[in-house]
């Protein structure tokens, strides 16, 4: 009996005659799943060290998450202007607005869903993220797990004053809720009638970040205009938000930056 060695050079002695093209589907009849992987390991490789080649580490990383933008216009005129504000090494360090997080309203949807819940969950435990931008069913989840900073912690009660009508407000007498073990914790919470712009309707109101309004660059940029034809959260219309993360590891620059997208 023929080894498969010498099977396998009976059918290469055969094919030495053939033509090309019977060569060609011969080989892509046989190897085309080690090609296919072959390939694929290569792009991999490549783009991995394409990735570390090239790779800058952020000046400020901004998540803006179900954002409109399409040209990419209005994203370069913020990273273009904060740059020149924030000052740094451009060959070093770069400013980073992050749209490829994106949510969806039906079933169809569900594993595009898991992809940005799961990246959301990866920018923030590796402390990658400073600032998120995202419409109020997103902020307020975040918001409720208590991960933005206290507005109180970087402006004035003067100047949070001057700001009155802007302001975000959590309860922070509902974080607890979010703690429950019950996996419908977040449904309840949107049933709930909460007005995020009057912190005289919550037992504990927590200043977290701002609703992108008139005079603030992110309303006024057009990237959440379409959440006017969403249903209502919370009993109001659901708005977009942005606070800077409490585990930022670049602080001042991300100060600067939700400064910048109010406005101020």
């Amino acid at each position: 009996m023929a080894t498969l060695r010498e099977d396998t050079k009976a059918e290469w002695d055969k094919m030495k005659e053939r033509p090309f093209k019977d060569k060609l589907s011969y080989f892509w009849e046989y190897y085309k799943v080690h090609t296919i992987v072959a390939v694929i390991a290569v792009i991999f490789v490549v783009a991995m060290i394409r990735s570390f080649v090239t790779s800058k580490d952020y000046a400020v990383y901004i998540a803006a998450v179900d954002s409109l933008d399409a040209s990419g216009e209005i994203k370069d005129v913020w990273v273009g202007e904060l740059a020149d504000i924030i000052g740094f090494d451009k060959d070093d360090y770069e400013v980073y607005i992050d749209s490829s997080i994106q949510f969806g309203t039906d079933g169809t949807s569900a594993q595009a869903d898991y992809v940005s819940a799961q990246k959301l969950t990866a920018l923030l435990t590796s402390r990658s993220m400073d600032i998120m931008i995202a419409d109020m069913t997103v902020f307020e989840q975040y918001a409720q797990n208590d991960c933005f900073v206290d507005l109180r912690d970087i402006y004035t009660e003067e100047e949070l004053s001057e700001m009155e009508g802007l302001i975000y407000y959590t309860d922070a007498a509902t974080f607890a809720d979010y703690r429950s073990s019950e996996m419908n914790v977040y449904e309840k919470q949107a049933e709930y009638v909460v007005d995020h712009h009057d912190p005289s309707s919550m037992r504990d109101p927590v200043p977290v970040g701002f609703f992108a309004g008139e005079g603030t660059r992110v309303g006024e940029s057009g990237m959440y205009d379409h959440l006017k034809d969403t249903e209502e959260f919370q009993g109001h219309e659901n708005e977009a938000a942005f606070g800077i993360l409490k585990n930022t590891e670049r602080y001042d620059n991300a100060v600067t930056g939700i400064s910048y997208l109010a406005g101020k």
